[in-house]
């Protein structure tokens, strides 16, 4: 028999969507595949959808009675996993049929491996656009390009379960996928198959934005909330025990926080430019767009109480 996959769903206030990727979902061909739902505590009628679901053998549900935050329900979903290798559910995406199986043939030695997407709109209507399109998909070891980018959506990742005594605890407020991608590239590395598997919907209430949007020009708050959200995930980075750059990341992660006191730090420009290559390995953007970036990546930033 195939070795066991478990597919992880969380789910909140998705009645919208959740039912026909539960379709999607059921419908792998793949024949050793367990579900784990983890709703939390929505408040729409996600839960009264879910039931209908209950008597199927390979799906196991839990309802959450308040509601804990993406990271804590990702992680108590890991927890709940039997399978030897592991793979990643948005509520509002639809899988190809064949997703798990050339996921599973593909993985061999590696330790995770993502595939492509096929980006589709609120009424599940094509884009006409790939996240390689988007993004440049990394297959190696490159844990710096992790500090300001990342290439491995959650959605499109499947991996071996012995990452999740690395992946656990997922520190508090970074985004997983991208939590997940790092650690494997630093244990081991990562693979990317080059096929759409998963039609990955984009709408006003999807968790994290995939196309470019306009920057804030004005909004202090935005500006301190995303300086915050950098420097957290560069300290969670750092901070990791078998990071073969853990060096590199403790500077970069000191460096970035001197913009509190600085109006522009050029310690933190040069090491930016050292690394340059690696830092935005990930970027499609011309060399001029990222040095530009890496200029306003060093712009000093006024915290507000």
């Amino acid at each position: 028999m195939q070795p066991l996959i478990s597919i992880v769903l969380c789910t909140y206030n998705g009645e919208l969507f959740v039912k026909e990727q539960l379709v999607s979902l059921l419908e792998q061909p793949y024949c050793n595949i367990e579900i784990i739902i983890s709703d939390d505590a929505s408040t729409d009628s996600t839960p009264q959808i879910l039931k209908q679901y209950e008597n199927i053998e390979n799906i196991k549900i839990f309802y959450g009675n308040k509601n804990s935050g993406i990271t804590n329900n990702i992680s108590f979903g890991l927890k709940q996993c039997k399978g030897e290798f592991i793979a990643l559910s948005d509520q509002d995406d639809i899988w190809k049929p064949e997703k798990i199986q050339l996921m599973f043939d593909n993985i061999k030695d590696d330790i995770l491996i993502y595939s492509d997407s096929e980006l589709i709109n609120e009424d599940a209507q094509p884009m006409h656009k790939k996240l390689s399109q988007l993004r440049n998909m990394h297959i190696g070891n490159n844990v710096l390009g992790f500090a300001f980018n990342n290439c491995t959506w959650g959605h499109a990742i499947l991996f071996k379960s012995s990452l999740l005594t690395k992946i656990l605890p997922i520190p508090y407020n970074v985004p997983h996928d991208s939590w997940i991608g790092f650690i494997a590239a630093a244990e081991k590395r990562i693979n990317f198959l080059d096929i759409p598997l998963t039609l990955y919907r984009q709408h006003e209430h999807t968790f994290t934005s995939t196309l470019p949007t306009k920057p804030y020009k004005s909004d202090k708050y935005a500006k301190q909330e995303d300086y915050l959200k950098r420097l957290n995930w560069l300290k969670a980075l750092s901070e990791y025990h078998n990071n073969p750059k853990k060096n590199e990341y403790q500077k970069l992660f000191l460096l970035f926080s001197k913009k509190e006191e600085k109006k522009f730090v050029f310690k933190l420009f040069f090491f930016i430019m050292k690394y340059f290559h690696s830092l935005f390995a990930f970027s499609k953007k011309k060399k001029i767009s990222k040095i530009n970036e890496a200029r306003k990546l060093c712009r000093g930033i006024k915290i507000v109480n």
